[in-house]
């Protein structure tokens, strides 16, 4: 494919959220070029996501408190964090909070800071609580970048990148065009991997993109098999959160019209959380929530009815999210809901170091496309927070590389990258693999179904005749799809075991055998 546009830049950074954004401001700080490139618009992605009220950002209450928080990350990882990272971001959340306001973020704060319902879920105190605001955020950040000069690439689909002396070229597709930007220092910020999964609550440029690009670099992937699942609606509304606070009020159905039976301690204990954990008894109602989507093979299988009458009770935050409800989403409490657990966050992903910096000189990343600074679960509040701490340091540390980096001039190749010929690639098949993923790799698993679905992806990949294809951009989101679900399901089938966000039917209890971290650095097969 013959290349259009040859643009050059000292720090590109690869993702518009949170994480991409802050990642391109502080890189500019070092007077270097800066270029942000984005599959869809600037502030796009989980940090700006439409079906949820708003997100939290949870902050130490003081300077003491930083040994406890980070603790509290340990137990609720079930050690599976790297400490380190775990200590910077506490370190910095607070400092960089209001950095954010110095530019013209605005929070929302608690009216009553010891009301129950602002406890993050999984954690065990009240500490500094903070609203982040999509409204005041978008402009501000808009703002900065235009201060800064950042050069701004949307709707650029990255597809390739390859190293070449002490640079990198990126292959992008642009309006249906072949783009190749040379740059000194990339970063990732490209989010999460929800895109992989049938049911998920991410927008559609969640890909597993950046992980799958690393990954094929040579950058280790770490903790692939922890993920969050949190209960959604089906419908109305499709892709809206459960506001889990709520469930205290709510009654449960099933598809032959009968009630749910729920212990009341069981619904006590999940309404204190969003995200799926086997560390509790909750865990119960979501293994037998996804359990009645297995048996009827329906997606409308459980409705959810809220009783409302001690609804001003129960907090601020439940108030305001049947206010938002209403407002956003024009449903009232006494509708017919239907429920299922969706994919909501990664908590594994690139591995860093506590500088951002990957196991490959000059490529750095941040955010939701990273794993270790959680673990096995993570405490509400803190992938927001992650997003913003880690963003700033792999664009500091960016441009300070790329300044280190003298300039090169080298012809840049048309091309040659095969991709799966495009008449063998109908859309079918990544629906295929999400849906493979939701029935096997989600809140149930077994040896048998997880190995089913890699045979299944690995018989997809086989039958794919290699050849050029016509739409280079789908054939890419399919090839990293395919390279990341293998990553995914290898490490869920080495963790025999349950522990946190993941759950082995086969093998329910929490195992010493585990006690480490699972480390992806070899190319799959």
């Amino acid at each position: 494919m013959k290349i259009k546009t040859n643009l050059t830049t000292d720090v590109l950074v690869v993702g518009a959220g949170l994480a991409g954004i802050n990642a391109a401001i502080e890189a500019s700080k070092a007077d270097v070029d800066v270029m942000l490139v984005s599959s869809k618009k600037i502030c796009s992605g989980s940090s700006f996501y439409p079906g949820t009220w708003g997100l939290g950002m949870v902050a130490p209450a003081d300077k003491d408190d930083e040994k406890h928080f980070v603790d509290t990350i340990t137990k609720v990882a079930c050690k599976m964090n790297d400490r380190r990272l775990s200590e910077k971001l506490i370190e910095n959340i607070s400092s960089d909070i209001k950095g954010l306001e110095d530019i013209g973020v605005t929070f929302k704060r608690p009216e009553n800071t010891k009301d129950q319902t602002l406890i993050p879920c999984f954690d065990n105190k009240h500490r500094n609580w903070y609203g982040y605001l999509f409204e005041t955020a978008k402009p501000a950040f808009l703002r900065e970048i235009k201060r800064q000069e950042i050069r701004k690439e949307e709707d650029t689909e990255v597809i390739h990148v390859e190293k070449n002396a002490d640079s990198y070229i990126v292959y992008a597709i642009q309006n249906n065009h072949l783009i190749a930007i040379t740059t000194k220092a990339l970063v990732f910020a490209t989010g999460g991997f929800g895109g992989l999964y049938k049911h998920r609550l991410n927008t559609s440029d969640i890909t597993g993109a950046g992980q799958a690009l690393a990954y094929k670099l040579g950058c280790k992937l770490i903790n692939m098999e922890f993920m969050q699942f949190i209960p959604g609606f089906v419908s109305p509304a499709y892709k809206t959160i459960v506001n889990e606070r709520a469930f205290k009020l709510a009654t449960f159905i099933d598809e032959n019209n009968q009630e749910i039976e729920v212990k009341k301690d069981i619904i006590e204990e999940r309404s204190g959380h969003g995200p799926f954990t086997t560390r509790l008894e909750s865990k119960s109602f979501d293994i037998e929530l996804f359990k009645a989507y297995l048996s009827s093979n329906k997606d409308q299988c459980v409705r959810m009815v809220y009783k409302t009458n001690d609804m001003d009770a129960e907090g601020v935050m439940i108030r305001d999210y049947f206010k938002w409800l209403k407002e956003n989403k024009n449903i009232s409490p006494d509708e017919q809901i239907f429920i299922l657990p969706f994919m909501h966050a990664a908590n594994g992903g690139i591995k860093i170091d506590e500088d951002a910096k990957t196991s490959l000189k000059g490529i750095y990343a941040a955010g939701e496309v990273t794993g270790g600074m959680h673990g096995a679960d993570r405490i509400g509040g803190l992938s927001t927070a992650n997003a913003l701490v880690f963003g700033k340091i792999a664009g500091k540390n960016a441009g300070i590389y790329a300044k280190t980096v003298p300039s090169q001039s080298f012809e840049i190749d048309n091309l040659s990258y095969s991709f799966y010929d495009d008449r063998h690639l109908p859309y079918d098949i990544l629906s295929r693999i999400q849906e493979l993923m939701y029935d096997h790799a989600s809140v149930i698993r077994t040896e048998e179904g997880l190995r089913y679905a890699y045979d299944e992806i690995l018989l997809m990949e086989k039958e794919m005749k290699k050849e050029r294809a016509s739409d280079i951009k789908r054939a890419s989101i399919i090839s990293h799809a395919v390279t990341l679900s293998k990553v995914i399901l290898l490490s869920m089938i080495e963790r025999k075991e349950s522990r946190g966000s993941h759950f082995r039917l086969d093998y329910p209890s929490k195992s010493k055998d585990y006690d480490y971290i699972i480390t992806s650095g070899m190319k799959v097969d």
